[in-house]
């Protein structure tokens, strides 16, 4: 994105294994000298992905979601990914979301206990 002040503007989501991480963000601004701020959030300490529980489908996703929706919407992408959160001093742990997309905005909902998010 170029801004007012004609800086170009980079935003990002970080990964792990492709797989998108939706809490962890970043902004990078550059201008004519290069990269001159950094914002937002990295991944550090040691990584513990919550594989051991089995996901549930992108099916069973929905059904919560439209059992919860009032009136009606358009879905306009759904995809597995991670959230991020701290479970012990050095640790980050990743657990399973989908990412619903919709024409009200996006919710999250935790892929093994099937729980609604509005953010992350």
């Amino acid at each position: 994105i170029l801004t007012e002040k004609n800086e170009f503007l980079v935003y990002g989501v970080q990964t792990i294994d492709g797989v998108a991480v939706y809490n962890i963000n970043y902004q990078m601004y550059f201008d004519s000298e290069g990269m001159f701020r950094f914002e937002g959030s990295r991944i550090f300490g040691e990584v513990y992905i919550c594989s051991d529980v089995p996901s549930k489908s992108a099916s069973a996703a929905l059904l919560v979601f439209a059992d919860d929706m009032e009136g009606g919407c358009e879905i306009t992408d759904l995809e597995l990914g991670y959230a991020a959160s701290l479970s012990a001093p050095g640790y980050t742990r990743f657990s399973p979301v989908w990412q619903i997309e919709h024409s009200g905005g996006v919710t999250y909902i935790d892929a093994i206990t099937l729980e609604i998010f509005l953010e992350l």
